[in-house]
């Protein structure tokens, strides 16, 4: 028998399990890249977009960290999967000089690392294929270090092994860089397009990646993003928000500050430094609740807040396993919402909801619009005026330390490993939301009672929610969990003191002077104003009432009038009587329009064959078209009953409008199996401008076409305002143009096909849109389908 032992041996293919297939999004490889950054006791990461716009793209990011030697390079930046920071070796090195080792020491003491897999340099993969690595340590003896990578060396062969791909390495002067110490990862061949809303998603994602308000040196910490190719766009958008707002000011009466839409050009530009825009930093009051289990896992304790004022503090021993976590949550009340959407300019519920963070940087995907963190919606059906949802709550959860047992996954976007600490951070979130709830549902009515505002009067009803206070607050006390309690001892009599000033309790004592004093005519007369009184009560209830109702009345007329108005261009005007007739009659249009079509293919036909035409030919052509072109004027004429008259020369209106209504109520319900067609523009987004109606339709009709021709089964239209222009980006899936193509702008002429069409279609879209001061041309064609960018005008 023979007996040994052998290896593993890696394919080079592993490249791909670790990288680009690993790390799926491209905004989760470049926060891997910030949090290496991060780690290597970087001030500062700056993030270069260059060239998007054109076909040699580049992402460069730098910082200012403590950099890398060749040995580092080769025993940890090379070393696949290996983590200096996960043993505890990242900071160490045999031969450093006593005066790096209390550089070393001073760092250690301020940061907790943010990454320890080993798989984080892999990011670099993900967003392109080739990369160049510049680095320099920072002490006086290393040398700059550069690294070449061409990632689709690795993809060549999957028999080679891993080791065997060899990675061009050069070591430069330190005068041929200009820096001090730090790392440069330039990647190119990118792998994502990185236009406009791309670069705001990460901008956003970015605002949010870190917690400021966690001790781990974060606030030392800043990530600028640099994209010249965007710089117009942003002074436009600038511009737009502070012109917006500065009207809205003036309507409202009141003064503008820049203050007021700083948090919404935050999130809306791109260059600039990243700000945190998490909900402590906008200043908005609200209830909150903070609780946290401490580092030896023995005690919890819970803060309760209403909007400043100290509800209560306990401590107590925590009944949960896990240890140095927090939670920080916010009860989004109307006012809380309506001032967050004022200063971000955006909805708190388009923003996300409850986020989690390790050592101060963010664990994806938990936080993301639709990502219910820990089923807090679902549990919300089983109590519906009961339990709070994602709409109504803020915050976030943080990890503290090592906490080797709450686990991100090495999937960097599926959040933590679901093991029994997770289940036991599920169960202390679902404990801190009961807390809250506890105040917000049953103690205060969800805000509907206020213990807090100066002036109570007795419409407010107060003492219930007093009792219930008090019960919580003795409840608290009494329980044997708890090992401290700290409330304002003044708070309940403050309280009930306020309601002793409401006219209720004023009448109550006159009431009972004036028994105690046997005055039967100050108490028949403090007995008719207390009747007067609640009379007047009642009758300001009723009027309240009344005027809600009235104010409710208004508001859904005035949405009536609005819904009536974006529907009033096309059909939704037609009788539900004549409908059939009219999808009858547009049938009998479809029908003569394809006889002309047909006639004019057959003539087109026989002219590029050569075949001579004779005057005779022509004038029984026109003819035949002339009368069928008649007919359909005369059926249009009967049958669009719109709001405006196809015959018009023009009109004024929405044309974003009139481009979402035409395919919705015309192509859709006209056309046999209509292909997929999106429609993306912003929400609000309007371009009133003079356009004849018949020639929009005619654009609509003849890109639809060209793209059904193209056996295109999707189209995806992009509309957006920019810079008093109106650009529609009209995209397909169909086959694209035909290779043998050497100039694109030739499907513009007029007559030119590589199909059995005629050739006049694009031709026709071209001629409307110069008439109109405006151009079209192809943006793409390369990969399956076609793109075509129109760019309208005023």
């Amino acid at each position: 028998m023979l007996e040994e032992k052998v290896k593993f041996r890696v394919s080079s293919a592993l490249k791909n399990l670790i990288g680009k297939e690993l790390i799926t999004d491209q905004y989760v490889a470049i926060f891997e890249l910030v949090k290496n950054s991060f780690d290597a006791y970087a001030n500062t990461v700056k993030i270069i977009f260059e060239n998007t716009k054109a076909q040699h793209a580049k992402i460069t990011i730098i910082d200012d960290g403590k950099g890398m030697s060749y040995k580092d390079l080769v025993n940890k930046w090379l070393f696949v999967a290996y983590s200096a920071k996960s043993d505890g070796t990242e900071d160490i090195d045999e031969n450093e000089t006593t005066e790096r080792e209390d550089y070393r020491n001073k760092l250690r003491n301020k940061r907790i690392f943010a990454g320890a897999k080993g798989v984080g340099r892999f990011s670099c993969d993900r967003l392109g294929s080739t990369l160049t690595l510049t680095t320099l340590k920072r002490d006086s003896f290393s040398k700059v270090q550069k690294i070449f990578v061409d990632w689709e060396d690795f993809e060549q062969d999957s028999k080679k092994e891993f080791v065997d791909i060899e990675v061009q390495h050069l070591e430069l002067d330190n005068k041929e860089v200009d820096f001090h110490h730090g790392t440069i990862l330039e990647i190119t061949d990118l792998r994502d397009e990185w236009g406009r809303d791309s670069l705001k998603k990460l901008k956003r994602s970015l605002q949010k990646l870190i917690n400021p308000n966690q001790d781990n040196d974060v606030g030392d910490f800043s990530i600028e993003i640099i994209a010249h190719d965007e710089e117009n766009e942003d002074e436009a958008e600038k511009n737009r928000i502070v012109r917006h707002a500065v009207e809205k000011s003036r309507k409202e009466n009141r003064s503008f500050s820049l203050d007021d839409v700083s948090g919404e050009l935050e999130y809306n530009l791109i260059n600039g430094k990243v700000k945190n825009t998490i909900f402590e930093m906008l200043g908005i009051k609200s209830i909150q609740i903070m609780t946290s289990i401490s580092e030896d896992g023995s005690k919890m304790e819970t803060t309760l807040r209403d909007r400043g004022l100290l509800i209560y503090k306990v401590v107590e021993n925590s009944p949960f396993s896990i240890s140095n976590v927090k939670i920080h949550l916010f009860y989004l009340n109307r006012l809380a919402k309506s001032n967050f959407t004022r200063l971000m300019g955006i909805e708190p519920v388009n923003y996300g909801s409850v986020f989690m963070y390790k050592n101060g940087f963010r664990i994806y995907p938990y936080g993301e619009v639709g990502e219910d963190i820990f089923g807090i919606d679902k549990r919300k059906p089983q109590g519906y005026n009961r339990r709070l949802g994602t709409r109504e709550i803020f915050g976030r959860v943080e990890i503290i330390g090592k906490n080797e047992y709450l686990k991100e996954s090495t999937s960097r976007d599926g959040g933590l490993i679901k093991n029994d600490s997770y289940y036991d951070l599920q169960d202390y979130f679902i404990d801190t939301i009961r807390k809250l709830e506890r105040y917000v549902v049953e103690t205060i009515e969800w805000g509907n009672i206020s213990l807090i505002d100066d002036g109570i009067e007795e419409s407010v009803s107060p003492d219930t929610a007093i009792n219930k206070l008090e019960s919580v607050i003795k409840k608290l006390a009494n329980s044997k969990s708890i090992v401290d309690i700290e409330y304002d001892e003044n708070l309940l009599s403050t309280l009930r003191e306020k309601q002793k000033g409401s006219s209720s309790a004023v009448i109550k004592r006159i009431q009972e002077f004036a028994v105690k004093n046997e005055d039967t005519g100050l108490l028949r007369d403090i007995t008719r104003v207390d009747k007067e009184i609640k009379n007047i009560i009642q009758s300001k209830e009723l009027a309240e009432k009344d005027a809600e109702e009235s104010k409710q009345n208004l508001r859904h007329a005035k949405e009536e009038i609005k819904l009536q108005k974006s529907r009033s261009l096309f059909l939704t005007s037609v009788s539900t009587l004549d409908f059939d007739n009219i999808l009858s009659l547009h049938h009998q249009i479809g029908i003569y329009s394809n006889d002309i079509d047909g006639q004019l293919l057959y003539w087109n036909r026989q002219l590029n064959k050569g075949k001579a035409v004779t005057k005779d030919d022509l004038r029984k052509l026109l003819e035949s078209v002339g009368f069928l072109n008649k007919k359909i004027l005369s059926i249009v004429k009967f049958a669009t009953k719109a709001n405006f008259n196809l015959q018009s020369e023009q009109i004024d209106e929405d044309i974003i409008l009139y481009f979402k209504q035409y395919i919705e109520n015309v192509y859709r319900v006209y056309t046999d199996n209509p292909l997929n067609i999106q429609l993306d523009y912003k929400d609000g987004t309007e371009f009133i401008l003079r356009f004849k109606p018949i020639e929009i339709s005619i654009i609509i009709d003849n890109l639809i076409s060209n793209s059904r021709k193209a056996n295109a089964r999707n189209i995806t239209i992009n509309i957006a305002v920019v810079k008093e222009k109106l650009t529609i980006e009209f995209s397909d899936d169909g086959v694209g143009l035909d290779k043998k193509i050497a100039n694109v702008n030739e499907i513009f002429e007029k007559g030119y096909t590589t199909t059995s069409g005629s050739g006049l279609g694009l031709y026709h879209v071209k001629q409307i849109l110069e008439e109109m001061n405006s151009t079209i041309s192809v943006v793409t064609t390369e990969g399956k389908g076609l793109v075509f960018l129109m760019e309208v005008s005023r």
